[in-house]
């Protein structure tokens, strides 16, 4: 498994224009305001392999603690 975290330039600089994106619209981003902690995770089409481990073992409340505690900077956040 091979994971990675990048931003909208880093995916431009490998990957090239076949990345599609979006700014988020006005009204969304009035919406959540400041909390834009979210990220998406992609796996390929066909890795269905992948995407049952990763379903079966994330814990979506952990992962939002972890976030609230590196945003109020009660930790340092580790990549």
């Amino acid at each position: 498994m091979d994971i990675a975290l990048w931003t909208e330039e880093d995916m431009q600089n490998w990957i090239g224009d076949a990345i599609q994106s979006r700014p988020l619209s006005p009204k969304t981003r009035i919406m959540i305001g400041q909390d834009d902690t979210r990220t998406a995770l992609v796996v390929r089409r066909d890795d269905t392999a992948t995407a049952r481990l990763i379903e079966k073992t994330l814990d979506e409340n952990r992962i939002g603690k972890i976030q609230q505690d590196v945003i109020s900077g009660k930790i340092i956040p580790e990549y």
